[in-house]
């Protein structure tokens, strides 16, 4: 008996596995990614226990070791307004002095009035501090000498201290710079141009708008509950057009 229960038992093992089926099989792989993803969480966790812990933390962090816990937390920075605190969550308590006096020294004022000093044509304040409301980048054909290239154009709404709103086009040498911002982003124009609208009383109404040359990306703030409709430029007579051109020049 104990011969045929080995021989029974052998034919059985030779059988063939009954195949998975296709949710099995996406259940065990989420598993698989579940449990990769918590040995990850729990190295990251430890990694930051010794980084806030020990005091040469700062050695610590800049070992290559710490390169994708760098990469990660300088992504969740970048994007504050995706990646925050949620309810019933405790933020970190930093009990370094330097630290609260950097981050109050981090606060920007936005620039008032000027969006609407660009569109009744007056002078503006030089590197104006601005926010992003929205982004988004662009392409165009353009074909020259029987090649076609693509041409790269970032175009933002932003928002200055008055909450007013205008168009910002950043110049196609920094166009996928322009696209890295995200809403909420505080920005410097260093370098921009606020075109100049040849109208006249029988053209129609225009909105004002910046060329943008050169910016720097100094800080992040919630955006504003309540913008400002979108304002428009003042008609001018071809007398005032011309007066204003030679100013300009």
């Amino acid at each position: 008996m104990s011969e045929l229960s080995n021989k029974d038992r052998d034919a059985s093992n030779e059988r063939p596995r009954k195949k998975k089926l296709p949710a099995d099989q996406a259940t065990d792989q989420l598993e698989l990614l579940m449990g990769v993803q918590e040995t990850i969480l729990k190295h990251s966790d430890h990694m930051l226990k010794v980084l806030t812990k020990r005091e040469d933390s700062q050695q610590i962090w800049e070992r290559k070791e710490c390169k994708l816990i760098r990469k990660r937390i300088e992504m969740i920075k970048c994007q504050p307004f995706k990646y925050h605190l949620l309810s019933g969550n405790h933020s970190p308590v930093v009990r370094d002095d330097t630290s609260t006096s950097l981050l109050h020294a981090k606060t920007f004022a936005l620039t008032d009035k000027f969006i609407q000093s660009i569109a009744n044509f007056q002078d503006v304040q030089d590197q104006p501090v601005l926010q992003i409301v929205s982004i988004k980048m662009d392409f165009e054909q353009s074909t020259r000498d029987k090649k076609s290239n693509s041409v790269h154009f970032s175009h933002a709404r932003i928002c200055d201290g008055s909450q007013d709103v205008m168009v910002g086009r950043f110049a196609m040498n920094i166009a996928h710079d322009g696209n890295r911002l995200d809403e909420g982003d505080i920005v410097q124009l260093s370098t921009f141009t606020p075109p100049q609208y040849r109208i006249g009383n029988s053209q129609s109404q225009r909105s004002p708008v910046v060329i943008v040359h050169l910016f720097s990306k100094i800080g992040y703030a919630s955006l504003p509950l309540k913008l400002n409709n979108q304002i428009h430029c003042v008609k001018l007579t071809e007398e005032e057009i011309n007066q204003y051109n030679q100013h300009e020049i």
